[in-house]
């Protein structure tokens, strides 16, 4: 799973470079970055558990996100506002609830690795 999520990662970086360019082209470079250093640093220090974990919570969400976009482009009005819905909800759920609820305190109680400096 973690070898799947890098090369989507480094191919949708790598790709960004052919598209035409969006406003927010910048940010998605850094988000594309900052998610591939969190990727390898947490391999590399064995917080694969806590790592995919938070990889399942953050893509739940995206299908949702994709499919009410091609719903919009198809003009598909019900289906897309149906998928927004689905989507801000999960995100919402998700993200805000269960991450720092469940995640953040699971691995601030036991994921503490030895010689990782900046835990």
């Amino acid at each position: 799973l973690y070898f799947m999520e890098t090369a989507h990662y480094i191919y949708c970086m790598m790709t960004m470079f052919f598209e035409p360019k969006m406003k927010d082209q910048i940010q998605m470079i850094c988000h594309h970055i900052f998610t591939l250093i969190l990727l390898v640093t947490s391999y590399y220090w064995g917080t694969m558990r806590y790592g995919t974990s938070i990889m399942v919570l953050h893509d739940f969400s995206d299908p949702w996100m994709e499919a009410a976009k091609i719903s919009n482009y198809c003009h598909f009005d019900v289906a897309a506002n149906i998928c927004f819905l689905l989507f801000t909800a999960s995100f919402g759920y998700l993200r805000v609830y269960v991450f720092p609820r469940y995640i953040i305190t699971a691995t601030y109680k036991y994921a503490r690795p030895s010689g990782y400096p900046y835990y």
